[in-house]
């Protein structure tokens, strides 16, 4: 455990971020990054990945395996393109091939998911 604490500390350090900002990012309270800190615990795999993502280091080196501080970036990362979804995708995606889907099954469907984008975005708006 005295690895990771020495780690995670390090990559605060560095990265120039407070705990509070840390437990912020990743809505937890700060006594949970104090306890990182100390070495009285270490956090699952799902916060592990965010803590790493956070602070730009790969688990690996927080973990403490002789390995780079700095996540390597993939490469051609910015070259990907993606192809437009169309509406057959989504009627696929959504019903199966051997369904028979209505144009007004399909509106419905997509007054659905705008009704639901329109109440998260209401959601988070007062926070």
């Amino acid at each position: 455990m005295k690895k990771f604490a020495e780690r995670f500390t390090k990559a605060l350090d560095e990265r120039n971020m407070t705990a509070a900002e840390l437990s912020r990012r990743l809505g937890v309270n700060e006594g949970t990054i104090s306890n990182y800190k100390k070495g009285t615990y270490e956090p699952k795999q799902r916060r592990l990945e965010a803590i790493a993502d956070i602070l730009h280091v790969s688990i690996a080196w927080l973990m403490g395996a002789d390995v780079p501080m700095n996540e390597p970036k993939p490469e051609n990362k910015s070259t990907v393109t993606f192809q437009p979804v169309t509406d057959d995708d989504i009627k696929f995606a959504l019903f199966g091939e051997n369904e028979e889907i209505t144009d007004e099954m399909y509106e419905e469907v997509k007054s659905f998911a705008e009704f639901v984008k329109s109440k998260y975005k209401k959601g988070t708006e007062s926070t």
